[in-house]
C-alpha cells in the first residue's frame, strides 16, 4: 500500500454483522467495505496510480464485484467488452482463491 491508509475502519463485530446472501455473497461485503468506506472515493476508479493504493483485499473486491456483476448482467462477453483493462487480474484473483 502508497502512502494513502483507505481501509474502513470497523469492530470485529461490524464486520461479523455484514449480511451474507447466499445468492450473492459478494454484494455484502462489497457494500460494507467498498460502497459505505468513506475513504475510498471515484478518483480510484479514475486513476490508476490511486487503484493501486488500496490495499489487496480491496483491490480483489472491487475487481471481482466489478467481475461478478457484469456477468450477471450481460454475460462473459459483456465483461470482456467493458473491462478488458482488468482481465488477467480477475483471472489472478479467482486462481488465489482457489
Amino acid at each position: 500500500m502508497a502512502d494513502a491508509d483507505r481501509r474502513r475502519v470497523m469492530s470485529a463485530g461490524e464486520f461479523s454483522a455484514i449480511p451474507a446472501d447466499p445468492d450473492y455473497p459478494i454484494d455484502g461485503l462489497y457494500e460494507a467495505l467498498i460502497d459505505l468506506n468513506n475513504r475510498i472515493g471515484d478518483e480510484v476508479y479514475a486513476q490508476p496510480d490511486k487503484f493501486r493504493e488500496l490495499t489487496a483485499g480491496q483491490r480483489m473486491l472491487i475487481q471481482l464485484g466489478t467481475f461478478d456483476s457484469q456477468v450477471c448482467n450481460g454475460g462473459i462477453t459483456q465483461y470482456f467488452w467493458n473491462r478488458s483493462d482488468s482481465i488477467f487480474d480477475v483471472s489472478d484473483w479467482l486462481e488465489q482463491l482457489g
